[in-house]
């Protein structure tokens, strides 16, 4: 094999900028996966020619090559080659095809070895002798995991045992494979061994073929043999081995080579066999030697150190970290680390030798040192860790370096492992919790409604206060009237009012003034509101309670009321007294008093026919022939007027006599405003509410408007003039940006794993909701519905027990039940209010009313904070990062942030990876994107808000973004010649992936698929995006899908530079947004809002085109041929669409767009009334990279799916 030829050599030679170090490391030791493998072919292939014979290697080799040519073309996980790249499946198996392989195997009985043949004859002895047939049952233990398939294979071919054994085999699940890949050399798979156990107790299995795997933890039934091929390596092996042998009369066999050191071994494991049971059986020697062992005194880092005993015992918890758990603590400890594609998460030890000094070489004096090196996503400090001691084993060398770490890990200033001496991300305190964040929606428990007019009492007010009312609408002449209240009323948002479908009015409160106390003008102003509200609401109200906690009078002159009397008289003596029609009340026909009507005009000008109605109605009864004809319409029974109406108010005209009907003193446009007033009395009382938490629980926010709050407080389900939707949407971005920015600068040890956990807790609608609970913030959440079918006016009925006794059940509090999700989305929404009135900072002093669970600074002080950070570390000079600096239109002042933003995570740089600035950059970009679509002036409801968010912060977009940008760079290149290497400067094109520090080769072959299909996509793409028709799901799907769905690595990296810029800029927005303006997200943006873009992705479009025609759920069908995916789609078991592509993704997505413009199509034929008309069959070129195939147009076109 020519290392030259290797891909991973190839790979790392053209890895940008080269490691000269792993190259030449590469090369010479041959570190390669392919060669690793054939390595591990010959080794076993020459144990298993020493143990078992020329037979069993002759079909280990076989199987083994056979088995991984046909791996070849098989993708599947179960594949001995899954995982590997192409380009390394072909150079493999071409080495492989060298091999000759034997076609026809050698007679078993003379390929095998003494050993294997003396086991053999005991076998069948055993299975012949006393234990007969069917109660055989034994085990026998090989060295190897390849050994176990081998002998396995014996004895199921050779004659003397084919017939009489059933065999199973066992094995281990751990073969390193995390490491090296599938052990193409490894020829037992864990589904050949599965139900081994099972079989061997029911029977249908009598002979298992095992490595040490059973010695312990496992349930195997006991056994009458048990045989040792390869003798236990110590002690507890040895007796461990010999308890499977528990059935009566068992035996125990140890097989060894005669004329060896062998019987002095067996000797020793006996005579230690026969201490440990005298000791164990002392118990007195064993408290002792316990005692003995802990004598020791810690050293200033708690640490007890007696050479292989060394220990740390963390008191508070008794959890304890000896040097035999380090390596598995620390193993633990990197699995809990963010895991991203390409990236190995495995400590990596080196070990070195250390020579004594002086006198001569000796190899049993060596000793070892060794050193760990965490994954780069650690800090930095500890990030590298030598043993403390010098050791006689490699093995004792690696375990001292990784108790030194873990140490490490828990003695920093944010320790990443708990006082259990577990990681944080794996359990902490916080986890408790977290499956909290994903409750369903709870029921917070019944709170009750704040009452903002429950404290009103007329008699004890030292000021009361009058709000001016307007009362606009088109046809009518203004309405004045005042309303009075012993506190002051906050400033009140225009009201806008809905007469009919077409006719709507407004109402607008003007600035409260306040008054002194006249307890003669209260009592007039009690019967002027009783007047008022009685000529509309009189079957809602008490007769002649006038305790009411607010109070109406009139502002523009108005000279009808009745102050004396009754309040309405008959509507002949108002005509006869000339009131003017202007001034006229509801009209009320006698001993009809729910029959009101609406006066227009008097008429005198009767046609023969209106007479005729006239004389019809009022058959039988007298009339005054001198007496005009009132012409009303009927008023309507609708109460809710600050809603839109669908229906269009009964206008007729109808014809009443008016001797036999009264008029209400009050004119009609005054008991218009009374039909007003539930509507008008529910704003202002939910001002004050507002007004009321304003100036109580939020009064440390500095809240200015009333009205923001306000918003804040209402749900969707109360149907107000605003709801807190749009706010939530924005407070959420809030929210998640400043607790981001905080946990990052608070926790600098703590890597992105840690703290999005933590971000995840803090804002969790579970967290919020239970904030919220603690502050009772229920009592003000607006949820009810205003209709007004159900109004009736408030009494005080404290000040009249007469009133109280008639209403026993007077006002029960008003109580309500909230979900969870409301709680938590009241408390964003209250966020978002605080940042539009007065930015981060107060909405930072909106979090802190809620503590939660975070040490919260203003945000400047955390920008300079992590500013002042940066300057800290180790200064970074760089030559190669100018043209990256040039290509991002900024320059660095603390490059060392910029090389973290570009580090991947499997570099083995010293410098730290870009993910905890991609934490703070994902919510940086959220909130700039966020904070556009908020201002945008088209006031997007928060659906449209949300899905143009995604649009363009997701990872296909943002990688392909992201990429769109290059400059001309001199990048260093790896020249080889005569096994010479050289570097060298090439002038290339250069983009932001060109700048990736990595260290993982596949990351290369990614990048290069990438662009491939990126240079073949992007005109196309970005025609698309330009024009603003549509989103190009699919095109961005064909580009994302290319790397196995892993845009999101592209995406990640431009969100770290884009933390990186705002911390080296000190929190500038303005140059984060520069950036994200240079790189097109917000062109793209302004396009889709400008052109209204439809952008919500097939996938959803399609599920709602269905339900809107009520066909059910949409089923996706995928078929692979020959790298050919071909998808389709059915509703209810009938096909619509099909598509097929190169790839999976994009075919999935082409298949859900055919369906959703045939839906469509479907739609609107059904709209029209009209049949589809059948189209011919779309004809296609037969196969491309990218292809679409509708071969059964038949099917898709289907009409009776849609009728």
């Amino acid at each position: 094999m020519n290392i030259m030829e290797d891909p991973r050599v190839i790979t790392l030679l053209a890895t940008q900028p080269p490691d000269l170090e792993k190259i030449r490391e590469t090369i010479e030791h041959k570190k390669t996966r392919s060669f690793h493998q054939m390595h591990g072919i010959v080794k076993k292939a020459e144990h298993i020619i020493t143990e078992y014979g020329i037979w069993g290697a002759e079909w280990y080799v076989t199987m083994i090559v056979n088995r991984a040519l046909a791996s070849i073309e098989d993708e599947s996980e179960s594949s001995v080659l899954a995982g590997w790249d192409e380009e390394e499946k072909i150079y493999f198996c071409n080495v492989l095809r060298k091999v000759t392989v034997t076609t026809e195997l050698r007679d078993i009985r003379w390929g095998i070895t003494d050993k294997v043949a003396r086991l053999i004859a005991l076998l069948v002895a055993e299975f012949n002798g006393k234990s007969g047939g069917n109660q055989f049952s034994g085990l026998v233990f090989v060295e190897q995991r390849v050994g176990v398939s081998v002998l396995a294979e014996i004895l199921r071919e050779h004659p003397d045992t084919r017939e009489i054994f059933d065999v199973g085999t066992l094995v281990g699940t751990s073969d390193n494979s995390a490491k090296t890949g599938r052990l193409v050399y490894e020829p037992t798979t864990l589904q050949e061994q599965k139900g081994t156990i099972e079989g061997f107790r029911r029977k249908t299995k009598n002979i298992v073929i095992s490595t040490s795997v059973v010695e312990e933890g496992l349930d195997i039934p006991a056994c009458h043999l048990v045989v040792c091929f390869s003798l236990p390596k110590n002690v507890k092996s040895f007796i461990q081995r010999r308890g499977r042998a528990r059935q009566e009369k068992s035996t125990y066999y140890l097989m060894f080579e005669e004329g060896s050191d062998t019987r002095e071994k067996i000797a020793k494991l006996e005579q230690l066999e026969r201490e440990m049971i005298q000791e164990y059986m002392d118990e007195t020697r064993e408290l002792e030697k316990r005692l003995n062992r802990e004598e020791g005194e810690p050293d200033e880092d708690g640490v007890i150190s007696e050479a292989e005993n060394r220990k740390f015992l963390v008191k508070s918890t008794n959890a304890l970290l000896t040097l035999g758990s380090a390596l598995t603590h620390l193993h633990h400890f990197c699995n809990t680390l963010p895991y991203t594609e390409f990236t190995d998460l495995r400590p990596i030890f080196k070990t070195e030798a250390v020579y004594p000094s002086g006198g001569f070489f000796d190899a049993d004096k060596v000793h070892y040192r060794a050193e760990v090196m965490l994954p780069n996503s650690v800090p930095q400090n500890v990030r590298c860790v030598v043993s403390k001691e010098t050791w006689a084993k490699k093995g004792l060398a690696r375990r001292d370096a990784a108790f030194e770490a873990y140490l490490a890990l828990y003695k920093l200033e944010d320790p990443l492992i708990n006082d259990n001496l577990l990681p944080l991300v794996a359990v902490s305190e916080d986890t408790k919790s977290m499956p909290d964040t994903e409750l369903p929606p709870a029921l917070d428990p019944i709170r009750r409604i704040i009452d903002p007019w429950a404290d009103t009492n007329w008699a004890e007010a030292s000021m009361i206060y009058a709000t001016p009312i307007i009362l606009t609408m088109p046809s009518k002449e203004l309405v004045k009237i005042n309303i009075f209240t012993t506190m002051e009323c906050p400033n009140i948002e225009t009201i806008p009012i809905f007469w009919t479908k077409v006719e709507k009015g407004e109402i607008s409160l003007g600035q409260s003034y306040s008054l002194s106390v006249n307890q003669s003008f209260v009592e007039k102003a009690k019967k002027r509101t009783y007047d008022l509200l009685y000529t509309v609401h009189a079957a809602k109200m008490e007769t002649n309670v006038m305790e009411f906690p607010y109070l109406f009078s009139w502002g523009d002159g108005a000279q009808l009321w009745g102050e004396e009397g009754g309040i309405n008289i008959s509507a002949y003596d108002a005509y006869k007294n000339c009131v003017p029609p202007g001034d006229m009340g509801i009209i009320r026909e006698a001993g009809q008093e729910h029959s009101r009507y609406v006066f227009i005009q008097w008429r005198t000008d009767i046609s023969p026919l209106e007479d005729m109605q006239i004389l019809e109605k009022y058959k039988g009864r007298p009339i005054d022939p001198d007496q005009p004809v009132m012409e009303v319409h009927r008023l309507s029974h609708r109460r809710d007027f600050l809603h839109q109406t669908l229906y269009e108010l009964n206008t007729a005209p109808t014809f009443l006599l008016p001797q036999y009907c009264t008029a209400d003193k009050i004119p009609w446009r005054y008991s218009q405003f009374a039909l007003f007033a539930p509507g008008i009395i529910r704003r202002i009382g939910l001002t004050l509410m507002a007004s009321d938490i304003q100036n109580s629980l939020l009064s440390s926010v500095g809240f200015k408007s009333v009205n923001n709050v306000l918003t804040a407080l209402c749900t969707s389900s109360a149907r107000e003039l605003h709801d807190y939707q749009r706010l939530e949407f924005l407070g959420d971005s809030v929210l998640k940006f400043l607790v981001s920015i905080n946990l990052l600068d608070e926790h600098p040890s703590w890597h992105e794993g840690v703290l999005s956990m933590k971000k995840a807790k803090i804002i969790s609608n579970s967290t919020l909701a239970k904030a919220a609970q603690g502050k009772g913030l229920a009592q003000w959440i607006i949820s009810e519905e205003f209709t007004g079918a159900k109004w009736s006016p408030k009494y005080i009925h404290s000040a009249n027990e007469e009133c109280a006794k008639r209403m026993p059940n007077d006002c029960p509090p008003s109580v309500k039940t909230l979900s969870r999700k409301v709680l938590a989305d009241v408390v964003e929404a209250l966020i978002g209010a605080a940042y539009v009135e007065g930015g981060y900072d107060q909405a930072l002093r909106c979090i802190d009313v809620f503590g939660l669970d975070l040490a919260l600074k203003p945000l400047q002080s955390r920008a300079s904070s992590l500013f002042h950070k940066a300057g800290k570390a180790p200064p970074v000079k760089l030559t190669y990062l100018k043209g990256l600096q040039d290509l991002l239109g900024y320059q660095f002042k603390h490059q060392s942030l910029l090389l973290e933003a570009v580090t991947h995570p499997s570099s083995e740089l010293p410098s730290p990876s870009y993910q905890r600035l991609e934490f703070l950059g994902d919510a940086i970009l959220d909130m700039l994107v966020v904070d556009e679509l908020y201002q945008s002036p088209k006031n997007l409801p928060p659906v449209s808000m949300h899905l143009y968010k995604s649009s363009v912060v997701n990872g296909g977009l943002l990688a392909f973004l992201s990429m769109s940008r290059s400059t001309s760079e001199q990048i260093p290149t790896v020249e080889e010649s005569r096994g010479v290497f050289n570097v060298i400067d090439v002038e290339q094109e250069a983009n932001i992936w060109d700048y990736v520090q990595l260290s993982h080769p596949e990351m290369i072959k990614a990048r290069k698929r990438f662009f491939h299909q990126y240079d073949r996509s992007r005109l196309q793409i970005f025609t698309i995006l330009a024009e603003g028709d549509r989103y190009p799901w699919a095109e961005i799907a064909l580009l994302e899908a290319d790397i196995n769905g892993k845009c999101k690595l592209f995406a990640d990296m431009f969100e770290a530079i884009v933390g990186a810029v705002f911390v080296d800029s000190g929190g500038d927005f303005e140059v984060a947004k520069a950036l994200a303006e240079r790189f097109d997200i917000f062109r793209v943006l302004r396009i889709f809002l400008e052109d209204e873009t439809n952008v919500m992705h097939p996938f959803t479009r399609l599920n709602e085109a269905a339900a809107r025609l009520g066909k059910g759920a949409v089923e996706y069908e995928c078929v692979e041929v020959d790298g050919v995916y071909a998808y389709t789609t059915s509703i209810r078991g009938i096909k619509v669409a099909v598509a097929e592509s190169t790839n999976e993704l994009h075919a999935k997505v082409l298949a859900a767009e055919k369906s959703l413009e045939t839906l469509e199509r479907a739609e609107r034929c059904a709209k029209e009334g009209a049949q589809e008309e059948r189209p011919e069959p779309e004809v296609e070129s037969p196969r491309e990279d990218v292809m679409e195939i509708d071969d059964e147009p038949q099917i898709i076109l289907r009409t009776d799916l849609f009728d």
